[in-house]
């Protein structure tokens, strides 16, 4: 697993979680790879800066946005040949897409 912030990925770590020290290495190490930040953007964007681990895994995006940015994220992993499932955590979209 990875996190941007280490005070909050070590309780998942002390449970027995493996701490990657990338997005990449994270993904490369997970046959499912969940993703839940916030903002779509930040989901694009380090599944970006995984895009060579993606074939072959699934990705189950739980991040809040657009339909635009779902379209746009499962877009990237769909062409770096993972299969992508968005589920968003119920959250207010924003006001510019209702």
């Amino acid at each position: 697993m990875w996190n941007r912030s280490q005070d909050k990925a070590q309780p998942l770590i002390d449970k027995g979680a493996r701490a990657a020290a990338t997005p990449e290495a994270a993904v490369g190490a997970a046959e499912v790879v969940i993703v839940n930040v916030k903002g779509g953007a930040v989901a694009t964007e380090l599944l970006g800066a995984a895009a060579s681990s993606l074939r072959g895994r699934t990705v189950v995006d739980l991040t809040d946005g657009s339909s635009e940015q779902s379209r746009t994220t499962g877009q990237l992993a769909t062409e770096h040949g993972a299969d992508y499932l968005h589920g968003q955590i119920m959250t207010i979209a924003p006001p510019s897409t209702m």
